[in-house]
């Protein structure tokens, strides 16, 4: 537990700077673009300026957004899968024997069977993570995976909540489609990132724990 909070905790001055520029980008249309530079560069000043306001909740936003949903969702909204959708739950029958690194025949000698059940390899992965959690490259995928988890919760959350209140006070239909196309492919971008990060995690450990 404590390795997962300090992953968390290096990824967090990442996921503030999405989050200001996230908000940044609502705030920029929902001005209407005018002098676009000069405003955004405006609302970094701000975001920047010492002891400012904005400097200050930036940490607690990042907490509270990433908070809000649970990491079974964060799960849902990355790999588009409601029934078991950490990839784990595909360790032994998709991920590994794609991956040219694992022996499968060693690998299954070390484990004993491969479940085919998505929740027993999900289970029976997660105990392989546990002995090799050390190992550099396992901690570097599961840091990249959480932190595309995490952005990818995020984009989500400013994809459903943001366009409607922007197309309310702004009356720009036009501005709103296009502010809801960008973040529509900053979202999808995230999860396919995610997902790729999140197979690297699963055959990383695999790899570790085969040859270890």
């Amino acid at each position: 537990m404590s390795n997962n909070i300090s992953l968390k905790t290096q990824n967090a001055p990442l996921i503030i700077v999405y989050i200001i520029w996230s908000l940044s980008l609502y705030l920029l249309f929902l001005l209407g673009f005018k002098n676009f530079w000069q405003e955004l560069i405006a609302l970094f000043n701000v975001v920047n300026t010492e002891n400012s306001l904005a400097v200050a909740i930036a940490p607690l936003l990042s907490f509270i957004l990433s908070g809000l949903l649970s990491s079974n969702f964060k799960a849902i909204i990355v790999f588009w899968r409601r029934k078991n959708p950490l990839p784990g739950s595909r360790a032994f029958t998709d991920i590994a024997p794609k991956d040219p690194r694992i022996d499968m025949g060693l690998l299954k000698k070390k484990v004993k069977s491969f479940p085919t059940d998505p929740e027993d390899q999900n289970k029976v992965w997660y105990e392989l993570y546990k002995q090799v959690e050390g190992k550099t490259s396992v901690n570097l995928a599961h840091r990249h995976f959480l932190l595309a988890r995490d952005l990818s919760a995020i984009s989500f959350l400013f994809l459903v909540i943001t366009p409607w209140p922007l197309l309310f006070i702004s009356r720009n239909l036009e501005f709103s489609i296009i502010y809801t196309g960008v973040i529509l492919v900053e979202y999808v971008l995230f999860c396919i990132i995610g997902q790729n990060f999140a197979k690297r995690f699963v055959s990383n450990v695999l790899a570790e724990y085969c040859y270890k």
